[in-house]
């Protein structure tokens, strides 16, 4: 038992797992965020190890995006209590898991506007600065950074944007 989460008796745990990992590599036909997102919930679910689940749950995640050709993601320490655990809750209830599909399609959105403005951006300022020289309102900028809307991206859990990026009415 970790805080109110049970996990799986200790005994199916090889089978769980072999499961799990059988599941996510022959079903490869619908949307790839949905096969992770749910491997990912399966696997917190089940809870293999004493310590160390969450943490290797998200390396999981990762390595299952650059598997697939993508940048590993971020799930930032200071928003997961409200973004991210609740997730579980509703998955173990429901078996949905569409909460982990957003979260991770929001995030992988992130990670790319950050590659692409590292690559191509002339300068990088913080969002609010932007805000300030576009007349939007910071929360008005942080909501749309948020819903990745606009192509920010946290760096050091602080909202940045490329400089010369023009948000369109």
């Amino acid at each position: 038992m970790v805080g109110s989460h049970l996990g799986a008796n200790p005994k199916f745990v090889p089978h769980l797992m072999q499961d799990l990992v059988d599941h996510y590599n022959k079903n490869k036909t619908g949307y790839f965020l949905d096969a992770i997102a749910r491997f990912h919930a399966e696997f917190e679910t089940i809870h293999p190890f004493v310590d160390g689940n969450g943490r290797m749950g998200r390396i999981l995640i990762n390595v299952q995006l650059l598997n697939a050709g993508l940048p590993p993601i971020i799930i930032q320490n200071k928003n997961k209590h409200h973004d991210y655990y609740s997730l579980f809750t509703k998955y173990q209830s429901t078996q949905k898991f569409d909460g982990f599909s957003k979260l991770l399609a929001l995030l992988l959105q992130e990670a790319l506007h950050k590659r692409i403005a590292f690559l191509s951006a002339r300068k990088i300022i913080p969002l609010s600065v932007w805000a300030k020289q576009n007349n939007l309102r910071g929360n008005t900028a942080a909501n749309k950074a948020k819903r990745q809307t606009i192509p920010a991206f946290r760096l050091r859990e602080k909202w940045m944007i490329a400089e010369e990026f023009v948000s369109r009415p």
